[in-house]
């Protein structure tokens, strides 16, 4: 076989990018710390009913409300 297409070969290859665009990831939160972090915040803004819809929609307006921010800081 000419190429081993394996999945953690093969995303090395954005590691470079991905350090360069965002920076390095030593010291940063670990997106699993992240996850857990935004889940639970989303959750706690909910009432507990239809809590997904209500969680997507909450994150929703946290990156809209990043965005205006960095819109306003241009």
């Amino acid at each position: 076989q000419e190429h081993f297409n394996i999945l953690k070969v093969h995303s090395m290859c954005h590691y470079v990018q991905a350090i360069c665009s965002l920076g390095s990831a030593n010291g940063s939160e670990s997106p699993k710390r992240l996850h857990i972090d935004y889940v639970k915040d989303a959750y706690q803004a909910s009432n507990k009913v239809d809590y997904i819809i209500q969680m997507t929609h909450w994150l929703e307006l946290q990156e809209a409300v990043f965005h205006h921010g960095i819109y306003l800081q241009w």
